[in-house]
């Protein structure tokens, strides 16, 4: 069992649009940006739909990951994510996919063994005849993952099952129980690691701490169960690894996450 984090080495400056992609009620750029309150809606006549970024200085990507996805055609085959040494795309790579049983089954994050630096990288909805003008994506990451050394010591929660919510009591003068309101919020959760070597650290922590200070990114606490991988930002300050014992270090970061919605 390990950890991963899945980082995103692009802005939403990066992206070119091929389909009349839209954003109702906000920046063009949101799908990599983190801000979920609009959506990346493709608008196309056909039964894909293209989005990438082109002629850009090679950079090896291993990562594709997305959240918030909405209105999912029934004949949609696959998300995928192409890579290419020519705009043109004559000799195209697949370096992840993420089917629609995939996203049946909450998986919404692939990985792949992918050493190869491409230059052009495009994103491909497809569905077997439907035209791709109905589904909509809050979020979608492309970059590397991180591998998190070992697994998680307990005691430890989850994300998933860190969901924040108050429970407010409503009461008359007299004391008498007249109903509730819950208010549900986002994951709230740590992301922690104990008894890490000063390699790891050396080779990972300050790339890492830039990328997750300044962008959202993805988080899985075990390998093995894909379907836990969630949205998530920092919260608050990230505190610096601590070397406390003589061989290791341990560190922890404070989250939040993105609750999908049904």
């Amino acid at each position: 069992m390990s950890g991963l984090i899945l980082i995103n080495v692009f802005h939403g400056t990066d992206l070119f649009t091929t389909n009349e992609n839209y954003h109702p009620g906000g920046s063009p750029n949101n799908a990599f940006d983190g801000n979920t309150y609009t959506k990346f809606k493709p608008s196309s006549q056909y039964s894909w739909s293209i989005s990438g970024i082109e002629n850009i200085n090679p950079v090896i990507v291993d990562t594709f990951a997305i959240s918030g996805i909405k209105n999912i055609p029934d004949d949609l085959t696959n998300i995928k994510l192409i890579g290419a040494d020519n705009p043109e795309f004559s000799n195209p790579i697949i370096i992840a996919l993420i089917s629609k049983s995939d996203i049946d089954n909450g998986i919404l994050m692939a990985t792949s063994s992918n050493n190869i630096a491409y230059g052009n990288i495009r994103i491909q909805i497809s569905t077997s005849e439907t035209p791709i003008n109905s589904v909509e994506i809050s979020n979608i990451i492309i970059g590397k993952r991180v591998n998190k050394p070992g697994g998680i010591a307990a005691p430890y929660t989850p994300p998933k099952l860190s969901a924040k919510t108050e429970i407010l009591n409503n009461r008359t003068m007299g004391g008498n129980f007249v109903g509730r309101s819950v208010l549900s919020g986002q994951y709230d959760f740590i992301i922690k690691n104990k008894n890490v070597s000063p390699e790891w650290i050396e080779e990972n922590w300050l790339d890492l701490h830039k990328q997750i200070s300044e962008k959202p990114f993805m988080y899985l606490w075990d390998d093995t169960r894909p379907q836990d991988a969630v949205f998530c930002w920092t919260k608050g300050d990230i505190p610096p690894p601590k070397y406390d014992n003589q061989c290791y270090f341990s560190f922890s970061i404070p989250c939040n996450g993105f609750i999908e919605n049904d």
